[in-house]
């Protein structure tokens, strides 16, 4: 068995990277050829808006495009789009952001 905070000499076994993958930690080499498993830090609400809002950017930045003057898209096309880059815009407005955010579907 295994555990948070377990320091293993020389090398670690490879069950414990199993392990560790498992219940959410990591091996660390605390100092050479000593090794310990430390559980990973859960991402904070700032941490999760931030990779919404960086994904959000980038589905924005893909449908940019759509939106030029002269881009050969169709009246009824482009309205979808402007629709679903709004939605894209105000995902912070959703309830619970950034917890159970619903990204739309790229029509």
């Amino acid at each position: 068995m295994y555990y948070i905070g377990q320091i293993f000499e020389g090398e670690y076994p490879p069950e414990a990277a199993v392990w560790c993958n498992r219940n959410g930690a990591f091996i660390e080499e605390a100092e050479k050829n000593v090794f310990i498993i430390k559980a990973l830090l859960k991402p904070t609400n700032e941490d999760l808006a931030d990779q919404i809002r960086m994904k959000r950017n980038i589905l924005l930045n893909e449908t940019d495009k759509y939106m030029i003057e002269d881009y050969p898209i169709s009246l009824e096309r482009k309205e979808k789009m402007k629709v679903y880059r709004q939605t894209l815009r105000d995902l912070p407005e959703q309830s619970g952001f950034p917890i159970g955010v619903v990204f739309p579907q790229l029509p």
